[in-house]
């Protein structure tokens, strides 16, 4: 029982039975003259000749230095997603939030506008902070779009969104209720 449970530890083993034989407790006479003759003909499994094929690990010239980090960060005009980001851009305006701070201000507006329903607008929070490229995603009317618009374009600034710790561009949606 012994010697097969060997043998097949052996055979799963391929190229590694050489330091198994001479870390075990066992010897060549345990096995037969057929069965040490397959095991110098033994071929590694797959997984052993996948692993030996790995491309070498990059040299340390490869890694960029702090400086090129930051002016690589500097120059990306990527926009992100706030999901893509460790922190999406946030806008803070005496103590309310986006959210709280839309709705003040349609119920500003609301005083001029006697039409209901619901405008969505996307626009980009930029490194610094300001609102770029509004888009108009959805809206019920095109009285509710023009003043949800100069909203938008009325809004303090955002604090931007962080990946790295470098600030990145990012979208940010707005939900305007009417």
């Amino acid at each position: 029982m012994k010697k097969n449970l060997i043998l097949a530890a052996l055979l799963l083993l391929g190229s590694g039975c050489a330091s198994l034989k001479k870390t075990s407790n066992f010897t060549s006479d345990d096995l037969s003259s057929d069965e040490l003759a397959n095991l110098d003909n033994l071929e590694p499994p797959m997984e052993m000749i996948m692993v030996e094929e790995l491309p070498p690990p990059p040299s340390a010239d490869q890694y960029s230095s702090p400086e090129k980090q930051k002016a690589n960060a500097l120059a990306d005009t990527t926009v992100y997603l706030s999901s893509q980001l460790e922190v999406g851009p946030q806008l803070y305006y005496n103590g309310q939030n986006l959210a709280f701070y839309l709705e003040e201000q349609v119920n500003k507006a609301k005083a001029e506008i006697k039409e209901t329903g619901a405008v969505t607008i996307r626009a980009v929070v930029e490194r610094d902070g300001s609102l770029t490229n509004p888009v108009l995603v959805n809206s019920a009317s095109e009285a509710l779009t023009k003043h949800s618009l100069a909203i938008v374009n009325q809004m303090p600034k955002f604090r931007p969104g962080s990946l790295n710790g470098y600030l990145k561009r990012a979208y940010v949606t707005m939900y305007f209720t009417w």
